[in-house]
């Protein structure tokens, strides 16, 4: 799943930029599970 892809990236990669782009993260997925879960079904 793309959450779980995005903190496997973040635990092996230790670029900080990942972590401050959490919450646009965050949003973005939220978003598309109110509109149907198009990143999950993409996955």
């Amino acid at each position: 799943m793309f959450v779980l892809e995005v903190q496997r990236y973040r635990a092996t990669s230790g670029f900080s930029v990942i972590a401050m782009n959490e919450d646009l993260i965050d949003t973005a997925t939220n978003q598309s599970i109110q509109e149907g879960g198009q990143l999950f079904s993409l996955g």
